[in-house]
């Protein structure tokens, strides 16, 4: 058996879920649904399995993946 494809197939695997998870972060300020508190790190928030962004000035910082939203999360 050649392990070659294997090995190319596991990489594109993964490369597939890493840019699905980034893109899940990808929620415009008006549809964040809070998913922390107030003063949240942004390690508590990646430890609760949210997205954590304060790059967007009177945003929510922690809030839920895109995914989330479909499943009814919030």
């Amino acid at each position: 058996m050649n392990f070659k494809w294997l090995w190319f197939l596991a990489a594109v695997l993964i490369l597939g879920f890493c840019s699905l998870a980034e893109s899940s972060c990808n929620v415009s300020p008006r549809q964040r649904r809070d998913c922390g508190y107030p003063g949240i790190s942004r390690k508590t928030c990646l430890n609760r399995g949210c997205c954590f962004s304060g790059r967007i000035r009177n945003a929510k910082w922690c809030f839920y993946r895109m995914y989330e939203f479909n499943k009814g999360a919030f």
